[in-house]
């Protein structure tokens, strides 16, 4: 999650206005996040609460951060901003835990593993080195990970209907791997690929990286089922995509609206 600062962070910019932007540019503290939190209640469907605490590697799972919710998927607890005023945020972070596990069926600590795959000089993750770094990450985890079958992409949409249309068409696999998460709901099972996208939180310039893991469409209703924070949501399409396209709004130099990043 990014907000607004008023001190000089050193960057290479090539313009005065850029660098005016990105001095602002920070994560949020953590104690900001109870009224992120407030936000976001509304969408709120599942605390994703299951665990299978009669299956000795739960334990460790869960030690790790991993949440269950109903429909299978999973939730990794986001760990505690860190640096001064929470400089490093871990949204990112927590999308790559997500994704590992139901990519590959790997658990891992959000909050120390990713240490050197998804590191730049500005506050969180930008969407290049979330891309990069996942590549990394894929190719150490080649045998669990499905690294043959795809590549992990960013792309910035130009407009609502090309973001919506392509989180869709993302979501959806274009291969069969073994370790693949299965979702099930209304009493069907199928597969899905987490999809990562970076919005600006309502109520302040805050940006924060959640997880698409589903798409409910019905006639005219369109709902993306999205994972953060441990608990799992359902935001109309329509919002989703206004949350991001304000990211290029607010920072219109170092960011670009309707960003997402994902295996494909």
């Amino acid at each position: 999650m990014l907000k607004l600062l008023s001190v000089l962070i050193p960057f290479a910019l090539t313009s005065a206005s850029a660098a005016d932007i990105f001095k602002r540019y920070i994560i949020a503290d953590t104690h900001e996040r109870s009224f992120l939190e407030e936000s976001w209640e509304i969408y709120l469907t599942d605390k994703c609460e299951v665990a299978y605490l009669d299956w000795e590697k739960e334990i460790d799972l869960r030690e790790n951060g991993l949440r269950r919710c109903k429909d299978n998927s999973v939730s990794f607890v986001q760990p505690k901003a860190r640096g001064i005023g929470g400089w490093e945020g871990k949204c990112g972070q927590t999308f790559g835990a997500n994704s590992l596990f139901s990519l590959c069926k790997e658990s891992v600590d959000p909050a120390s593993y990713f240490t050197k795959y998804l590191r730049d000089i500005t506050p969180g993750v930008r969407p290049k080195t979330l891309e990069r770094g996942m590549k990394s990450v894929f190719s150490r985890l080649e045998d669990s990970c499905p690294k043959a079958l795809g590549i992990w992409s960013y792309s910035a949409q130009k407009n609502h209907k090309s973001y919506v249309d392509d989180i869709k068409e993302r979501l959806v696999p274009k291969f069969s791997h073994p370790n693949l998460l299965e979702i099930d709901r209304f009493n069907k099972k199928y597969f899905r690929i987490p999809v990562g996208v970076l919005v600006q939180n309502p109520g302040g310039k805050y940006l924060h990286w959640v997880t698409v893991v589903d798409v409910l469409e019905d006639n005219s209703r369109c709902e993306f089922v999205i994972n953060h924070w441990d608990n799992q949501y359902q935001l109309p399409c329509d919002k989703l995509a206004a949350w991001a396209y304000d990211v290029g709004v607010s920072y219109p130099i170092i960011l670009k609206s309707y960003s997402i990043v994902s295996f494909i």
